[in-house]
């Protein structure tokens, strides 16, 4: 292993990434490839008892973990920060976790916009409960009534009938519509997850069959947690 060179690799990626506002690329097989090196280099131990050499691979120890640990928080907020404004990211460009950090807040900002509408309904007395969907005449502000009947028959048309208010079952149903499922089975324990259809699902013990949204199947299947279970 030449430290200088491997040094002079992870150096550029973080100096790219630290500099422009797109992400770099960082595939699961390169963020390994950076993660060994650094296990590598800090278990190593130095054959030498000359002090300034042991010095200089000190350092390399510590600017390896900096830049290393910097290049993932970096990306972590450009992650994050698109995430929460709807920006489309390529999953290519992504580390196994990062899609899931993605993935999970994308699911996550658009089902609050979606559940929303309903606490904006109930806000202004339409709805007397954000999860409730009917709509009855003590939601309605008498005094709009006041105005003749004329005019409160004109206003009652414009108040949505239950069937225009939309529902909360229907909005994850709106959602899980969207969304494949796959069946799998898990390696290994894992802990609880929030599923690209809202649902949360888990804590999984190994051995356990669960059927999740593909894309949260893919993220396990692709991290050795889990395996595809075909049905014939």
């Amino acid at each position: 292993m030449n430290i200088e060179q491997e040094y002079e690799k992870l150096y550029t990626h973080w100096f790219k990434e630290v500099n422009q506002l797109s992400l770099t690329e960082l595939t699961q097989d390169l963020f390994n490839i950076y993660n060994n090196l650094i296990d590598t280099i800090i278990d190593y131990e130095l054959l030498t008892e000359d002090a300034i050499e042991q010095e200089i691979f000190k350092r390399y120890q510590k600017a390896f973990t900096f830049l290393f640990e910097d290049l993932l928080e970096i990306r972590k907020r450009k992650i994050i920060n698109a995430s929460l404004s709807l920006q489309e990211i390529d999953l290519k460009l992504l580390y196994e976790a990062e899609k899931s950090l993605y993935q999970n807040i994308i699911a996550s900002v658009k089902g609050f916009e979606k559940l929303k509408r309903l606490s904006t309904l109930s806000s202004k007395g339409i709805l007397s409960d954000p999860m409730q969907t009917q709509v009855s005449e003590q939601n309605i502000p008498k005094e709009r009534f006041s105005l003749g009947s004329d005019k409160g028959s004109e206003l009652s048309h414009a108040i949505p009938t239950e069937k225009q208010v939309p529902q909360k079952n229907e909005i994850l149903e709106e959602i899980q519509e969207e969304i494949n499922y796959k069946l799998i089975r898990f390696l290994e324990d894992n802990s609880a997850i929030v599923g690209m259809d809202l649902l949360n699902y888990g804590p999984f013990k190994s051995e356990d069959i669960a059927y999740l949204p593909d894309k949260n199947a893919e993220i396990l299947v692709n991290e050795k947690i889990a395996q595809y279970i075909s049905i014939n």
